[in-house]
């Protein structure tokens, strides 16, 4: 498995500041995936992109996907009403936060993040920690002011410099 970042070199990416050029993005709940383009605002060789998914069929899923973009290589994930298997395979440098869910089932309920960890022996974004234990505020997500807090805190999580927003006319439920 070739490696393209450090776990250092990830987090450091993940905390550059970052801007789509616009101080407002607008996110369509139809539109079913949005991707957004993004820059770091000062001289850094790496450009990004911002995917989010909102999927109506399957109880309102929603995925908010932070990669590198010339690489493809995913930094951030959050998924609500998204299903996921954790490896099975524990490690002595998995962090030991990740060790109680090894081989763990997140069902549509678990919502859950994925983070960058040990990119030479996993599959990037492999590992994910359930959100009732990790820091991400937003737990779960039953109306527009969820998934609007779920947005701002994503794109404070990646350093995203302007506002992410749904348009207030329209519901997901």
């Amino acid at each position: 498995m070739s490696v393209v970042f450090t776990e250092l070199e990830a987090t450091a990416l993940l905390a550059l500041p970052k801007t789509t050029g616009n101080i407002e993005d607008y996110i369509p709940l139809n539109s079913g995936k949005t991707r957004l383009k993004i820059q770091p605002t000062v001289g850094a060789d790496f450009s990004f992109i911002l995917d989010i998914n909102l999927n109506q069929k399957i109880s309102f899923k929603v995925s908010m996907h932070h990669q590198e973009d010339t690489n493809d290589i995913g930094l951030l994930r959050v998924d609500f009403n998204g299903t996921h298997k954790n490896p099975e395979e524990v490690i002595q440098k998995l962090p030991a936060e990740f060790h109680p869910y090894a081989g763990k089932i997140f069902a549509p309920s678990d919502h859950h993040v994925h983070i960058y960890t040990c990119p030479d022996e996993y599959p990037i974004l492999s590992w994910a920690l359930p959100l009732t234990v990790h820091h991400f505020p937003v737990k779960e997500i039953k109306n527009n002011n969820d998934l609007q807090n779920a947005l701002n805190y994503f794109a404070k999580e990646i350093n995203l410099q302007g506002n992410l927003l749904i348009h207030p006319q329209l519901t997901i439920i």
